[in-house]
């Protein structure tokens, strides 16, 4: 192997094993309205079922967080009013634990400091958005934080209604590998 063959191949063999202790091992996977077993658990809903962590593209607008129902394939997101669908959408998938942090739009950053929050997703012109939740009338809602508005993050959720609630107090997903 010539040298410069050699140093290419370290320049780029060092950041994959640098990153690997740091990486999360976590991972969206598609849905297609079954829940997989490693799927990450939400909360859960009025009946006591299950909620789960969802994301879906939309276009012109970004990879947006929603809430999954067991056997539904529908999901609403935030995003321009209230949008539903039925395509591009994955579920969080782990085999390590998750914590969430109790927080609001003030201290967001904060809290954040020495943690990693789970990103979930992005939305186009903006920024980074977290997963959050809030318990809404005996039922968790998931949903997104807008993390990209440093002293300003609203949590933003699509009610039983299809109605967008925003809120300033809410918890964000941390992951947390033990």
């Amino acid at each position: 192997m010539s040298n410069l063959s050699l140093h290419l191949f370290l320049l780029l063999l060092v950041p994959l094993i640098s990153c690997q202790d740091t990486a999360p091992d976590y991972y969206w996977r598609d849905y297609n309205g079954i829940i997989p077993r490693d799927a990450v658990k939400g909360g859960a809903n009025i009946n006591g079922e299950q909620v789960y962590i969802g994301q879906v593209y939309v276009k012109n607008a970004g990879l947006i967080p929603a809430q999954i129902n067991a056997g539904v394939q529908e999901v609403s997101v935030p995003t321009n009013g209230v949008q539903k669908l039925a395509e591009r959408i994955k579920i969080l998938c782990s085999v390590n634990n998750f914590v969430w942090v109790a927080t609001n739009s003030t201290n967001l950053h904060l809290e954040l400091v020495d943690r990693q929050m789970v990103i979930g997703g992005h939305e186009d012109d903006h920024g980074i958005i977290a997963v959050g939740r809030i318990s809404y009338e005996g039922s968790t809602q998931i949903g997104k934080i807008d993390a990209f508005t440093v002293g300003d993050s609203h949590f933003r959720w699509v009610d039983a209604n299809q109605q967008e609630g925003d809120v300033t107090s809410y918890d964000v997903l941390v992951y947390q590998k033990w």
